[in-house]
C-alpha cells in the first residue's frame, strides 16, 4: 500500500511540469504575446552557445549562493541560541516575524549606497532574503524539542555541545530544512528582482532588456530558467532533508 502511494506521488510530481508546459504551449497558440516553448528554449540555447548569457547566469548564481550560504552559517546558530533562551525568544521572535513582512527590495538603495552596483550588493540582497526565514524556523524548531529528550541527555551526562548536536539539532532539523527551502527561494527572488533596477550583469537585467526590446522568446526562456533554478534547488534541499530526517 505504501509502495503504491509513493508511486502515485511520484507520478503526480512528474505530471505537474508536463501540465505547465502544456499550459504554456496552449497560451502561446492563443496569443502572440506568449512565445512558444520551442522558440524560448532555442533563444536560451543560442545565448549559451554564443557565450552572451554565461556572465549573467554566473553573476546571479554566485550572488544567490554566497548570500544564502552566509545566511545559513549565521542564521542557524543564531536561531538555536535564541530558541534555547525563553527570554530571548520572547523578545526577538516578534521582531523577526515583523521584519518578515518588509519587502527586501526597499533595502536595495541602502546596499547600493554602501557597495555600489556590485556583486556585493546582490550578495547582501540574497542574505537579507534568506536570513529571516532561516532564523525563524530554527527558533521554532528548537522550541519544539521534547523536554524528555533533554532530561535523557542530562541523565546521560551529555555536555552542552553533545546535547546540541545529538538532541536539539536533530529534533529541529525538519523545521530548519523548511526554512532553508524558503530562504533559498527568497534569496533567488530578491537577487533577480534587484537586477531589474541596478546591475551590470544578471539574469534579471537580461529579462528586463529582453522585455524592453520585445525579444519575447529570450524573455520567456530566461523566466523559465529562473523557475528551473528555484525548483532544482528546492528539490535538492528536500532530498537532503529526507536523508537526514529519516
Amino acid at each position: 500500500m505504501n509502495g503504491l502511494r509513493r508511486h502515485a506521488v511520484f507520478v503526480g510530481r512528474a505530471v505537474v511540469p508536463l501540465v505547465l508546459l502544456g499550459s504554456w504551449s496552449l497560451a502561446a497558440a492563443l496569443s502572440d504575446l506568449v512565445a512558444p516553448v520551442g522558440a524560448s528554449v532555442s533563444a536560451l540555447l543560442s545565448g549559451f552557445a554564443d557565450g552572451s548569457l554565461w556572465p549573467d547566469v554566473s553573476d546571479t548564481l554566485r550572488s544567490v549562493l554566497a548570500g544564502f550560504a552566509v545566511a545559513v552559517v549565521l542564521g542557524i546558530p543564531f536561531g538555536v541560541w535564541v530558541g534555547r533562551s525563553p527570554y530571548l525568544y520572547r523578545v526577538l521572535e516578534s521582531v523577526f516575524s515583523g521584519t518578515a513582512a518588509v519587502p527586501r527590495i526597499v533595502l536595495l538603495p541602502v546596499l547600493l549606497t554602501l557597495f555600489g552596483i556590485t556583486i556585493q550588493a546582490k550578495i547582501g540582497m540574497a542574505f537579507l532574503g534568506a536570513i529571516v526565514p532561516i532564523a525563524l524556523t530554527t527558533m521554532a524548531g528548537t522550541r519544539t524539542v521534547r523536554p524528555t529528550l533533554l532530561k535523557l541527555g542530562r541523565s546521560l551526562s551529555m555536555s552542552r555541545r553533545v546535547t546540541l548536536l545529538k538532541v536539539i539539532v536533530p529534533s529541529a532539523l525538519a523545521s530548519i530544512m523548511s526554512g532553508l527551502r524558503i530562504g533559498f527561494s527568497l534569496s533567488l527572488l530578491t537577487v533577480v528582482l534587484s537586477e531589474f533596477f541596478a546591475a551590470v550583469h544578471g539574469v534579471g537585467l537580461r529579462i528586463q532588456q529582453a522585455y524592453s526590446s520585445q525579444d519575447l522568446p529570450l524573455m520567456y526562456g530566461l523566466v523559465a530558467l529562473v523557475i528551473v533554478f528555484g525548483l532544482v534547488a528546492n528539490i535538492g534541499i528536500w532530498l537532503i532533508e529526507r536523508r537526514t530526517v529519516e
